[in-house]
Parts: structure tokens; C-alpha cells; sequence
């Protein structure tokens, strides 16, 4: 009878670290190897991005050195869509591997062709932020990973544009200078850029994963709670056993604590085995699809948390209405 409480009382907390480690750790995997992703893309030693300005303004990106996005908006295709563009220097070729576009020529990622039959060779219809439309001609079709929707000459953004600032500015020579002091700019890794540029996105993830792993280990913890009230309500014997056998309520209530952490520690380390080969596997087809290396990211402050809170709950639900059985046979 108590082995079977006890196994019932490990299924819910197996369940519960279970899904905690596995849906926190592999939303952190994804969003490292999405980091990844992007800074591999990149072939540049280091990325120049603004530090206390809205932007890299041309003289900023002059001393920087480097290849620079030129940021802006235009408008085009079916009910005049805003699509995010990005004035691009010839050095864009070296830092993406992608034909910068030249003159009247634009360069456009495959979800904005597939949308608007923009098929390389063919005319797009372009309104630019000064309210003027040009023809531009289709010479490439890129990912859909590029930063940007639309890439254009930087000088035809420029000419559009006047007040736009670049966002980043990559440096692709193997020994770049040191910026000056006052520029408006900071040298960060191309990876730290990366994770940075999608560091609101994550976030709202993030949150919305913590939301989701409280609610469902709440619930879990709730059976954790009754099982373990319902097993220790039927040992009342024993409890009357070991009073006998000459142990203090203390004595019978540390006893009761370690058997619940037994059944806690169990449970969670059986939890762990259940959810290794789900994230193992999502890190390896990671890898696969990617080609990079994609490290297994584990998030154990929310795994020893929600751990604790197993132990917390169970120790409570096992100590409390036992101490109270003890009061009443002292009385009687």
C-alpha cells in the first residue's frame, strides 16, 4: 500500500520536470542556434552598432570602415506593402556572399518575390520614403534568413532617403582599427549582435514559455499534493508504531521529510531521463539542418526551481497532516 502512494506520488513530479526541462531547454536550444545561424551568415570579424544614437550616421560609418546596412522603408507589390529595405555597398558581396545590387537593380528575399511575382529578371515598382516611385530591375533572389526584405544600392537609398542611419556596419578587414573615442559607435562580436538584434522577440518567447511551464507545473504539483495527503492520512498506524517503539514527533516527522525527499529526487531524476532524448535529438536535427555546431542549452535555474517547488509542496502536504495525527494520539 505506502510503495504504491509513493510510485503515484513520483509519476506527477516525474511529469513535471519532465516538462519543464524539456520545453525551457529546447526553446533555449532553438534560440541559440537561431544566433548562430545569423552570425554565421555574416563573414565579418566584428559588427559596429550604434551606442547612445539611433543610428550609424555616414561620417560614423566612414571611421568604422566596413560594410554598412543603410536602413530604411519602401513601399511596393500588392496594396502597396511596407517592406523593410537596406541601402547596401559593393562591400555587401564579402560580408554575405550575395551580388550586391547596382544602379537600378534590386535584390529581394524569396517570401517578398513569392508574394508579389517578383521573379529575378523582372521589373518591381518601388515607392521610396519621398514619396517617388522608380523601376527597378530583379537581379536576386536571397533567403528569407537576410535581415532585410528589400537590398538596394546604397546611393539610391541615400538619393530617397537623406536622414536614414545604418543599423550596423560589419568590419570584414582581418586587422580593423580601433574606433575613436566620441564616434557614437561600439565593436561588439558578430555574435552578440545577433542574439541582440532579436533580443525582444526572445524575450516575449521566453515569457511566454516561463507562463506556460507555471501553469502546467502548478497543476502537477497539485496532484504532487493530494497524492502525498491521501498516503500519509492512511499511515496513521505506523505513526502509532513508531511513538511506541519509543521515536519523538520530531524523530517521526524528520523520517517522513527524508522519504519525501527520496521520492522527490526520484522522480525529478527520472524526469531528466525522460526529457534527455528529446532535446539530445532536437539539438542533433539542429545540427543537421543547420550544418553548424548547435550546443544543448539547458535552463537549470528554472529546473532547480521548479524541483524546489516539487520538494516544497511535497514535504508540506507529508509533514503537516502528520503532525497534526501526532498532536491528536499525544492527546489521547
Amino acid at each position: 500500500m505506502l510503495a504504491m502512494c509513493f510510485a503515484t506520488a513520483i509519476a506527477p513530479v516525474l511529469a513535471t520536470v519532465a516538462f519543464a526541462v524539456l520545453i525551457t531547454s529546447a526553446v533555449q536550444t532553438t534560440q541559440s542556434a537561431d544566433t548562430t545561424r545569423q552570425a554565421a551568415a555574416v563573414r565579418a570579424g566584428a559588427a559596429v552598432v550604434p551606442r547612445g544614437t539611433p543610428g550609424l550616421s555616414d561620417a560614423a560609418v566612414a571611421r568604422a570602415g566596413g560594410t554598412a546596412l543603410l536602413s530604411t522603408t519602401v513601399y511596393g507589390g500588392e496594396g502597396r506593402a511596407a517592406l523593410s529595405a537596406a541601402g547596401v555597398s559593393p562591400g555587401f558581396e564579402q560580408a554575405y556572399t550575395v551580388r550586391a545590387p547596382r544602379g537600378n537593380t534590386v535584390v529581394v528575399t524569396a517570401a517578398v518575390a513569392a508574394a508579389h511575382g517578383w521573379r529575378e529578371g523582372r521589373t518591381a515598382v518601388l515607392t521610396f520614403e519621398d514619396g517617388r516611385a522608380g523601376r527597378l530591375r530583379v537581379t536576386g533572389v536571397v533567403d528569407d534568413s537576410m535581415p532585410y526584405q528589400v537590398f538596394l544600392p546604397r546611393e539610391l537609398v541615400r538619393a530617397h532617403d537623406p536622414s536614414a542611419l545604418a543599423d550596423v556596419a560589419y568590419r570584414t578587414s582581418p586587422t580593423p582599427a580601433p574606433l575613436p573615442a566620441g564616434l557614437g559607435a561600439e565593436q561588439v562580436p558578430v555574435a552578440v549582435y545577433a542574439a541582440s538584434d532579436d533580443a525582444e522577440e526572445d524575450r516575449l518567447v521566453w515569457r511566454f514559455t516561463l507562463i506556460l511551464v507555471t501553469i502546467t507545473a502548478g497543476y502537477t504539483m497539485i496532484s504532487v499534493a493530494s497524492t502525498l495527503l491521501a498516503a500519509t492520512a492512511g499511515r496513521t498506524r505506523d505513526f502509532r508504531v513508531l511513538r511506541l517503539s519509543g521515536a519523538t514527533p520530531r524523530q517521526v516527522l524528520l523520517t517522513l521529510a527524508a522519504e519525501t525527499c527520496c521520492v522527490v529526487t526520484l522522480g525529478a531524476a527520472l524526469g531528466l531521463v525522460v526529457a534527455a532524448p528529446a532535446l539530445f535529438g532536437t539539438a542533433h536535427g539542429l545540427r543537421e539542418e543547420l550544418g553548424l555546431p548547435v550546443e544543448l542549452a539547458v535552463a537549470w535555474p528554472w529546473v532547480a526551481g521548479v524541483i524546489t517547488g516539487c520538494l516544497l509542496v511535497a514535504t508540506a502536504a507529508t509533514v503537516l497532516p502528520a503532525r497534526a495525527a501526532l498532536r491528536r494520539m499525544r492527546r489521547a
